[in-house]
């Protein structure tokens, strides 16, 4: 399961003597100035970064103030404020953990597709051979026995709706006693062509 959430994480705040409220005209008392932006958490770990908002509130009367009701000068230099402060590295650190986790996986990934390439090339009785169903869905073939050119199959008689459910299923006796038979080079094509994704190993 994965926990997430968004959270504003503010980046500079402070109080502005220099402009009016619309509201109340007040300028004496100052207006509260934030710049802050709004991150996506995975785990808790600020990772992915939306656009940065500028607010203003009325420390008078505690009105919140809209960019556009201030003079034309004013909201040009409270947009270069805005521009000026950036976020600290920090709350990124979440797209460094993925960018780690990503550089750890890669060579992972491919050592387990040349191993799963190894047993194509070489099954062996007892495998199971997941495959993508037509349609929609995911099954499996239980490999019976293996001669030197030709695989003989037995096809799982269900199939899942979600790839990380087929374990529940994938019980030799739920595989069909009518058998299939395969050539090598047509079990090689189907890997190939991304039908059979997969092999499990006992």
């Amino acid at each position: 399961m994965i926990i997430w959430g968004i959270r504003k994480y503010s980046i500079y705040t402070d109080i502005d003597h220099g402009i009016q409220c619309p509201h109340c005209s007040d300028k004496e008392e100052g207006v509260e100035l934030e710049v802050s932006r709004k991150h996506l958490r995975i785990f808790w770990i600020p990772t992915l970064a939306f656009r940065k908002k500028l607010s203003l509130r009325c420390l008078n009367c505690g009105s919140k103030i809209k960019l556009k009701s201030l003079r034309d000068s004013e909201q040009v230099r409270l947009m270069n404020l805005k521009g000026k402060h950036r976020a600290p590295l920090w709350q990124f650190s979440g797209l460094f953990v993925l960018a780690i986790f990503i550089a750890i996986m890669i060579p992972v990934i491919q050592n387990s597709n040349a191993a799963d390439l190894e047993k194509i090339k070489n099954p062996e009785m007892g495998y199971y051979l997941r495959y993508r169903v037509p349609g929609g869905g995911y099954s499996s073939y239980y490999i019976e026995s293996v001669s030197k050119d030709t695989v003989l199959l037995r096809p799982l008689e269900l199939s899942s709706r979600k790839m990380t459910r087929l374990y529940q299923i994938e019980k030799l006796e739920n595989h069909s006693d009518s058998l299939i038979y395969w050539s090598k080079s047509d079990l090689l094509q189907e890997y190939t062509d991304g039908s059979i994704y997969g092999i499990r190993v006992d």
